[in-house]
């Protein structure tokens, strides 16, 4: 999964004037699994360069939907295009080249080290058979550095904890050089300080985005724009300050909470509370 295709697709409109088309396009896209509809009529866009949250509670079809961004399942029905062009019309290596994935779960990499791992990312634009060059070794070594993984280099992936772990995917997706990234909640096991690191990370590539979230306060906090699912269908779309509200909140998540603005920039910073039966059974 790395760079390719076209980075960026133009039309001409009516006016003759170039008009820019979205890096990823999701029109009426319907998923159904055991005769139930998990993912129904969900349609958005995602301008490149953009950092965007997908939020939801546990069962909204958060996981699903990303499956299919990435073709891993396949919709019932609908659309989803990359740059204009629908995503089973290209090749699975020149998708691949466009789209890197860090998963929640990180996968098992048995008897290779942090170098090795991170150098997968060079495969979509090679091959298992391709002799590593120096110029690639540069930039598998950069990837690692940049990461701060240095040190462990050398080290078994297996041995690593669960935030160094997605560190290296975060390097070997830097090696892979996609115009696309897609998180799926890969910060849910991790203690705070690398939950910020890891989406510090990621918003640092200066890519475009699509990650999912637990924590609302931290997709506010990074994320340009956010995606709200609920039972499977698109409920809001929009900047964190046009999204995140008490009624939201309420409906969505079930939770009272109070909104301010963020500290440090002024997005929106969520404080629960429990309900008074809840207090009371304390």
């Amino acid at each position: 999964m790395v760079v390719a295709l076209a980075s960026q697709k133009s039309i001409y409109n009516s006016t003759n004037e170039t008009v820019s088309l979205p890096q990823l396009s999701v029109t009426n896209l319907w998923w159904l699994a055991n005769r139930q509809n998990i993912l129904e009529n969900i349609s958005f866009s995602i301008e490149p360069g953009e950092f965007v949250g997908l939020l939801g509670p546990n069962g909204a079809g958060k996981s699903s939907l990303l499956r299919c961004i990435y073709r891993y399942i396949e919709p019932s029905k609908g659309q989803i295009e990359y740059s204009g062009k629908s995503i089973w019309q290209i090749s699975q290596q020149e998708y691949a080249k466009q789209l890197a994935v860090v998963l929640q779960e990180t996968p098992s990499h048995f008897n290779l080290s942090v170098s090795d791992v991170v150098s997968l990312g060079l495969l979509p634009n090679t091959s298992i058979w391709h002799r590593t060059s120096e110029k690639e070794k540069y930039l598998v070594e950069q990837a690692i550095e940049k990461v701060s993984m240095s040190e462990k280099k050398c080290q078994a992936f297996e041995q690593l904890s669960g935030g160094e772990k997605q560190r290296v995917l975060i390097a070997r997706a830097i090696v892979q050089q996609p115009q696309l990234l897609i998180m799926d909640e890969p910060t849910s096991h991790l203690d705070i300080k690398y939950q910020i690191q890891i989406i510090e990370l990621a918003k640092s590539l200066g890519i475009t985005v699509l990650a999912s979230f637990h924590d609302l306060n931290l997709a506010s906090v990074f994320c340009d724009r956010l995606l709200v699912l609920n039972q499977g269908r698109l409920v809001a779309n929009g900047t964190p300050n046009d999204v995140i509200d008490c009624a939201l909140l309420h409906e969505v998540f079930g939770v009272n909470s109070d909104i301010k603005p963020h500290p440090q920039n002024k997005a929106p910073h969520i404080t629960y509370f429990y309900s008074e039966k809840e207090q009371g059974d304390e």
